[in-house]
């Protein structure tokens, strides 16, 4: 490759994004390989929601590289993009994009030797009063320490061959994990009588396990034909042993004073008569699907409180999990506090659940300022 700052690689006619430099790699943000999210605009790119832009990236040596990305934001509600440089889809410290003109923003960021995935995440998106906040992106420039090996261009399938080789290793981990948290020694006597029998054959089998795994029930008696119904529920039955059954204001209370509690009431008996343990979602949501259609906006609080308290009270027992307020730090437009103190003293014995997307993926700073503000307020949540 030449080493040229204006060059462009080109390969079966296509533009790659990566560009080789005197010292260092330039990710040209409208050919980047790797865009999650977003759209193309002039010498650049818009990352319009929560996402990340950026390349595959082999890296020799083990070190703390310099990282300079070239962009500007758009504000909303006073607030400016958060942007954090992301290797192998994690996030690192963000910095704030405060700037309406394309200016440098500097990150070291630590980097394993190997292949990696290098780019920068869009970390805070919404839209507020008529503003979009939005991040756009020019260029990622990677620079080694003085004297050290530069980083150079790689491959999805060089990526790909690494991750399964991290994978493997994540697999081995867990697999200690297992003996060591998972298992232990059990003593089995039999005995008939007072008298212990020697040389007795034990089968043991597992019928049941702690650990949670389903996922949501909703299709639950909506097939048309009664086959489907049944197929539905006995696939269910043999591969989870949780279920996620939904409160969504706007469908579940078409008429005020007129909830489906009957619907619902059949769901529970069954997943009660199968050892499947039950989920809430969501009771509150600052989004269309969380507002009932016969009320001109949010309901008010007391209203609301007058929900989740009947709810939570009428199930107490039988849905042990809640996801009270769903998506808060995306969707603002209803609290936490007021509402999972009033699913506490509904139902006192219930888990409680502070839920978000791009939670993980992305990492999002807001929801982690949520919980801290949360936790700083006595906030009653579980998990």
């Amino acid at each position: 490759m030449t080493q040229k700052t204006s060059c462009r690689i080109l390969a079966a006619s296509l533009v790659l994004a990566l560009v080789g430099t005197t010292h260092g790699l330039t990710i040209e943000a409208e050919n980047a390989r790797i865009r999650t999210v977003g759209a193309a605009m002039k010498d650049g790119w818009n990352l319009f929601s929560n996402g990340e832009v950026g390349d595959y990236v082999r890296i020799s040596e083990e070190g703390t590289y310099t990282v300079v990305v070239r962009a500007y934001g758009s504000p909303a509600a006073g607030v400016w993009p958060l942007a954090a440089v992301s290797v192998d889809r994690t996030p690192g410290k963000p910095a704030s994009v405060a700037s309406s003109e394309f200016r440098d923003y500097t990150f070291e960021v630590a980097i394993p030797r190997g292949v990696h995935t290098v780019a920068v995440a869009f970390l805070n998106d919404t839209v507020a009063g008529g503003e979009d906040r939005n991040l756009y992106l020019d260029r990622i420039e990677i620079r080694p320490a003085e004297g050290a090996a530069e980083p150079a261009p790689a491959s999805h399938d060089d990526w790909a061959a690494m991750g399964e080789r991290r994978e493997e290793a994540a697999l081995e981990k867990a697999a200690e994990g297992v003996e060591k948290h998972r298992k232990a020694d059990a003593t089995v006597r039999v005995v008939r009588g007072s008298t212990n029998i020697a040389d007795a054959v034990v089968r043991a089998e597992l019928v049941r396990h702690e650990f949670l795994f389903g996922c949501n029930i909703y299709r639950f008696d909506r097939y048309k034909l009664a086959e489907q119904n049944a197929t539905y529920k006995r696939r269910f039955r043999e591969l989870f042993n949780a279920a996620t059954t939904g409160f969504y204001w706007a469908a579940y209370e078409r008429e005020r004073g007129k909830p489906d509690y009957a619907y619902t009431d059949a769901v529970v008996a069954w997943a009660k008569e199968h050892g499947i343990r039950l989920k809430g979602h969501p009771l509150l949501w600052g989004h269309q699907a969380g507002v009932p259609r016969w009320s001109d906006g949010q309901p008010p609080p007391e209203v609301q409180k007058a929900r989740v308290t009947e709810i939570c009270k009428r199930f107490a027992g039988k849905i042990e999990f809640w996801e009270v307020v769903n998506e808060p730090s995306h969707c603002r437009g209803v609290g936490i506090d007021g509402p999972y103190r009033w699913a506490r003293a509904a139902d006192p014995t219930a888990h409680l659940i502070l839920n978000d997307y791009h939670v993980m993926a992305d990492g999002y700073p807001p929801f982690f300022a949520l919980l801290e503000k949360a936790l700083a307020d006595g906030t009653p949540f579980d998990g």
